[in-house]
């Protein structure tokens, strides 16, 4: 009896064995084939999610962005009249002042917001079973900016050019509740990243990945990781890189919430506050008394039809939806949107 198992054993053995390694070299076949027939590939680069996994909010060339006029307040503060002379009364070169510039925007993809849960370390040398949420997002340079100019004629024209330059991306991400109207800045959490690594690209840590892909295994980047200059991507190669913004402490019962991210482009605005009809700022103020500044910002929007008592990534979509309930959020038309560019 023993004898018939043992040879039983040794034939299911060589069977797996016969498996393992005619899948090793079709493995190694198609390593090779994407080495000597493919185009070069980014490095860095993820695999390639199927067919609408991922979302991607194309860069927003804005043509009013390119320039802006207001008054030079400090200026004016020490001298009302700079530079008018008597048959230009009113006509001063620091009133109404043209500010151009070329404007770039990288272009965002993003996969479903997930969750996840681990084991966070306490002040108190213990660990707390905490629920990550995450979003795992891309930038890619497309090598575009606008650029605004003046003809001969006068014309003024804003043209999309090649700029071939690297872009300095510094994100600032944070996630909003509409039921609780509270804000959550994105948390660096060190012992959370390995985890989100494993399970959305287990497939670059085979063994034998640098035999077998065309490109260098990837990792994921939090956002002050993300901090650095994203180089244009020629056509056929995509040079983007991959992070992830990670939330902890959530409150449960958030079912409609919105992800801001800024730093996608150098669009901003700015006004410099008035009282009475004249400027807070005077001469002798501190630089850019009363002024704000507003960067362009993107607003992913979210909901999940669900309470506070399960808490699932399954349930959470991307997107605006109308349904019995929202109209308690009292939304503008512009903002009833799955995304939108606004100035924050």
């Amino acid at each position: 009896m023993s004898t018939s198992i043992d040879r039983w054993i040794a034939r299911v053995s060589s069977c797996v064995l016969v498996v393992l390694l005619a899948s090793n070299a079709a493995w190694s076949q198609t390593g090779a084939s994407a080495k000597k027939g493919a185009p070069a590939a980014a490095t860095g680069r993820f695999r390639a999610a199927a067919p609408g996994v991922e979302t991607t909010i194309e860069a927003d060339y804005d043509a009013a962005a390119t320039f802006s006029r207001h008054d030079l307040v400090e200026i004016l503060a020490a001298d009302p009249e700079f530079g008018e002379r008597p048959f230009s009364k009113g006509r001063s070169p620091a009133k109404d002042t043209v500010f151009s510039r070329n404007i770039w925007c990288l272009e965002l993809s993003f996969k479903p917001m997930r969750m996840m849960w681990v084991d966070v370390p306490a002040t108190d040398g213990r660990f707390d079973r905490k629920l990550i949420w995450y979003l795992l997002f891309r930038v890619k340079n497309t090598g575009k900016e606008l650029a605004r100019s003046v003809t001969s004629e006068g014309e003024v024209k804003s043209d999309l050019v090649d700029s071939k330059q690297p872009i300095m991306f510094v994100p600032r991400i944070w996630l909003e509740s509409w039921d609780k109207g509270k804000a959550y800045p994105d948390r660096v959490i060190p012992v959370a990243l390995p985890e989100i690594e494993r399970r959305e690209d287990a497939g670059h840590r085979l063994l034998n990945a640098k035999e077998l892909l065309p490109e260098a295994p990837s990792r994921l980047l939090n956002t002050v990781e993300m901090e650095r200059e994203i180089p244009p991507s020629p056509a056929g190669q995509d040079l983007g890189i991959w992070g992830v913004a990670t939330w902890e402490d959530i409150d449960p019962a958030t079912d409609h919430f919105s992800v801001y991210i800024q730093g996608l482009t150098n669009a901003y605005q700015w006004e410099d506050a008035k009282e009475n009809g004249q400027y807070v700022y005077k001469q002798g103020d501190p630089l850019g008394t009363g002024r704000k500044l507003l960067q362009k910002t993107l607003r992913l929007n979210f909901w999940r039809p669900s309470d506070k008592f399960y808490e699932h990534e399954s349930e959470i979509r991307y997107g605006y939806r109308e349904h019995p309930g929202i109209e308690r959020f009292d939304l503008k038309p512009e903002e009833q949107v799955d995304y939108r560019w606004l100035y924050r």
